[in-house]
This record gives C-alpha cells, structure tokens and sequence, in this order.
C-alpha cells in the first residue's frame, strides 16, 4: 500500500513538474514575440527610451491654427505652400515624436480660410522624398509640393471667401510637443502665418499608421497591390507544399495498407489517372 502512494505522489509530482517546465517555456517563447509586436506600435523614441515601455504610447494629434491677417495678398496656391511648410517642416524636425496627425487651419480677419491634414503613415512613406533633412527653404517646397499632390500624401482644402466664422481665441497647448511646434513656428521666417492656437489631442486610429505606412512604400515598389501581392505569393507557395505533402502521404499510406503488389499498382495508377483527369 505504502509503495503504491509512493507512485502515485511521484507520478503527480513528476506530472506538477512537466507542466510547470512547459508553461515556464511558453512564457519566454511567447516575451520576444509579444514585444516585437508592441515594438510595431512604438515610436522612435518610445522603442530607444530606457527603461523599456511595454505599452506604446498613443501618438498625438496636433491641430495649428495660422492667423494670415494683416498680411498681404495672397492666391490660393501660396496658403498650400505654407500649410504644407508648416506640417513637414516642423514634423520632420522633430520627426522621433509620437506624431499621428498634424492638421493646420487657416485664418484671415476671422473668417476660415483652408484647412489641410496629414497623417503619420503619408509622412513616413514620402518623408525620404520630401524632408531628407532639416534644412528647410522656400525653394525646398517649391519642388516639392508637385510630388506632395501627386502623391496625395496631404490634403488640402480651400474655403476661400465662403468659409464660415472662427473664434478669436488664442493659446498653445501646455505640453513639450506644442511647445516645440510653436518655437519651430516662432523662429522661423519661412512660415509667413502666425501661430494663434496650438492644440494637443490623443488620436487612436493612428496607432495602426505605422503598417499602413509600410504598405505605401511596399506599392511604390512593387505596384498597386503593395504587401498584398507578397502574401499572394508566400499563399501559393504554402498551400501548394501542403497539398503536395497531402498527396504523398495519402499515397503512402494507401499504399503502405495494401496487401499485395497487384493493389499496391492499382493505387497508384489510381492516383495518376485522378490527375490526369484534374
């Protein structure tokens, strides 16, 4: 009797141990995959910040509203160029922020003018092309707002004299990121509207900006289809060497059963008249 609750303690505490190996192995197989897909969700800065962050951050939107009174006139395409020099300028500065968004809303004796908005996935995709550097002119945009249209990386939309009424308040955001956006706004001459409000705001849906960013450059690459036409071909190339792995060993193992040499030639002929009739 002793010996057979001997047993049976070992035989648990052999079975307590199995599985607290196996568990034990799963939770390390499972911490480098849990955090490159973390990593995915991080910015620059969140995935060099030391201690490490397991949760990433959600990325900001920033909403600028440039006052243009007083100014001088002004045609439509020159609004676009500013507000396209005031998103990738200050942006590119400061480009290893937790951006999602920068949106700019223009203004002229208190009337809405333009708005224009940009994602994170459109700056990282046309950032290399457009803002290789922080040297930052007139003539920098002038070459390059062409390939901002035709690539459509931002948007711009023109109210002209019909834009409705905006309020005359002013202010920046308490927050490190505007503060830098203003300074950016403050000290530089390209910028012709001035700066009167500066919000700050969470943005979620961006946080999936950083795949979407990838597919772009993947379609300038490799067409319309961009990462799409990469897992049509990895696709094929899995179901096609599991469907050969299938076949095979079917036939292996009808022909393993077979008893004599005249099935185990009949299962085989079997097999090539079925696809030879596919």
């Amino acid at each position: 009797m002793k010996r057979t609750r001997m047993a049976e303690k070992g035989q648990r505490s052999l079975t307590f141990t199995a599985y607290a190996v196996t568990i034990l192995f799963t939770v390390f197989s499972l911490v480098p995959v849990l955090w490159m897909v973390s990593s995915a969700f991080k910015s620059d800065k969140d995935i060099d910040a030391y201690p490490p962050k397991w949760i990433p951050q959600i990325p900001q939107s920033i909403r600028v509203t440039l006052d243009y009174s007083g100014l001088g006139p002004m045609e439509r395409a020159d609004y676009e160029k500013d507000a396209m020099e005031a998103t990738w300028f200050p942006w590119m500065k400061n480009i290893r922020e937790n951006i999602g968004e920068v949106r700019i809303t223009g203004i002229r004796d208190g009337k809405m003018i333009f708005q224009a908005f940009m994602a994170s996935s459109s700056f990282r995709a046309g950032q290399p092309s457009i803002v290789p550097s922080t040297l930052f002119t007139d003539q920098l945009m002038d070459r390059k707002l062409p390939m901002i249209r035709e690539k459509k990386l931002s948007k711009f939309t023109w109210y002209g004299d019909g834009g409705g009424d905006v309020s005359d308040r002013k202010g920046v955001a308490e927050s490190e990121l505007s503060s830098r956006f203003a300074d950016f706004y403050g000290s530089s001459e390209i910028v012709q509207g001035k700066v009167a409000t500066i919000e700050e705001k969470q943005a979620w849906i961006r946080l999936f900006d950083s795949f979407i960013s990838v597919n772009k450059i993947a379609m300038n690459a490799a067409g319309p289809l961009g990462f799409t036409k990469y897992f049509i071909n990895s696709a094929i190339v899995t179901l096609s060497s599991v469907a050969i792995q299938l076949l095979l060993g079917g036939i292996g193992r009808l022909y393993a059963r077979s008893s004599d040499h005249e099935q185990k030639v009949a299962v085989l002929l079997d097999y090539v008249f079925f696809w030879r009739r596919l």
